[in-house]
């Protein structure tokens, strides 16, 4: 292969590696207390948003066997709840939001806005610096 040929392939892989789309683990469950939590993580392939998915419900139900899973997905686009946590528009729940995961807490305040505090305190504190946002406050 000539010097210009390996710059072209070295050019192309890159462009299309700027191009390619995350995936994203998708998770809703319903939780003990009355809520819903969403979370939505970005991974790099569809068997890394698989692994992802399995990790997280798994890692949640060996701590809470009264929480259910009401449905998990990977796609490359999201819509909806999941949508609205990964622009930084206002959203009427508390999420909290770090570099690759996002998460919504739907349901009363009095359960919802606890469990956000400690998610992100947890988050934070295992390297993955997360904050939690209350309802109609923009995530960064």
């Amino acid at each position: 292969m000539s010097m210009r040929s390996a710059f072209l392939v070295l050019a192309l892989s890159a462009l299309l590696a700027g191009c390619a789309r995350p995936y994203y683990s998708s998770v809703r469950m319903q939780m003990p207390g009355n809520y819903l939590v969403s979370t939505v993580q970005t991974t790099e392939s569809q068997e890394a948003c698989r692994a992802a998915s399995k990790s997280y419900i798994n890692s949640i139900q060996q701590g809470c066997a009264e929480c259910k899973v009401q449905s998990f997905s990977c796609g490359t686009a999201l819509a909806g709840d999941e949508k609205a946590l990964w622009s930084d528009a206002p959203i009427p729940q508390y999420s909290v939001s770090s570099e690759s995961t996002r998460v919504l807490f739907a349901g009363p305040e009095q359960s919802t806005k606890p469990v956000c505090d400690q998610v992100a305190r947890e988050m934070s504190a295992k390297g993955m610096p997360a904050t939690c946002v209350p309802p109609g406050q923009t995530r960064k």
